[in-house]
């Protein structure tokens, strides 16, 4: 009787074995049987995901294709407005003339060539190309001082400068493009090339002195009235000494191009 109790257990034991092995292996075997399905689901979304944002790549390139497009017919367009045809073309050294005038420094020479014909995309234009020449005017005093000749040099360079900006900016110029700029500025006199160009003027006076103004004068006597006159040089008197002197003056030439649009094109 009691063997076969044993025997009854032995076989309740290996029942529950066999139960749960055989659960083991068919909870495993599913799980390996939903691997593919996973795998398979996961390439899907991938595979959507790709697709999406390939899409939308080919969405905003088409997008930045419209819009470069709509870009360059705004220019076109903008050009049409802006670009002045050549029959209502502006007297353009006029106007170089006068911006100069107002920066009190001198237009010395414009010049430009004959039309050309640029085309940019699939719009035709003309260009006129200016060569504008300005410089400093005459100092407006007598230099004592190599400080009064660097102060004269940079006026003068900054109005060479502020004419440039006016032109790069002017609403009159806004078809205009510099393409160079070459500055030349003499250097600050020293002290002995002031004396001499004192010296100099002097000389000049002295040159222009009438026999009545130097009759029976000494010469420490007309030496002191040519320093007299020199002392009292004022207003056209010092202008004229000062032309007559030639004191280096800085200058600039200027190439411009200003685009015209061409009708009909």
């Amino acid at each position: 009787m009691k063997s076969n109790r044993i025997l009854q257990l032995i076989l309740v034991v290996l029942i529950i074995i066999f139960v749960a092995v055989g659960g083991y292996l068919y909870y495993a075997n599913s799980q390996d049987s939903k691997k593919p399905a996973d795998l398979n689901a996961s390439i899907s979304r991938n595979q959507a995901i790709i697709s999406k944002g390939l899409a939308d790549k080919a969405a905003m390139d088409k997008q930045a294709a419209s819009l470069t497009s709509q870009l360059a017919a705004a220019n076109a367009a903008l050009a049409k407005v802006n670009f002045r045809s050549s029959a209502e073309s502006i007297e353009y050294d006029r106007l170089l003339i006068g911006i100069a005038d107002n920066l009190k420094i001198l237009t010395a020479d414009v010049s430009a060539t004959g039309l050309t014909e640029r085309k940019e995309g699939d719009t035709q234009y003309q260009v006129a190309s200016f060569s504008v020449t300005v410089q400093g005017l005459a100092p407006d005093k007598i230099f004592v001082t190599p400080a009064d000749s660097t102060a004269y040099i940079n006026a003068n360079v900054t109005a060479i400068l502020a004419f440039i900006d006016q032109v790069a900016n002017s609403k009159d110029f806004d078809t205009a493009v510099i393409q160079s700029v070459n500055i030349s500025e003499p250097k600050p006199m020293t002290d002995q090339q002031i004396l001499d160009k004192t010296n100099s003027i002097k000389d000049f006076i002295r040159s222009r002195l009438t026999a009545d103004e130097t009759a029976n004068l000494t010469d420490d006597q007309i030496t002191a009235l040519v320093e007299s006159k020199y002392t009292a040089l004022a207003g056209d008197d010092l202008k004229r000494i000062i032309q007559q002197a030639g004191y280096d003056v800085t200058q600039a030439v200027i190439n411009i191009d200003i685009w015209t649009y061409k009708k009909g094109a």
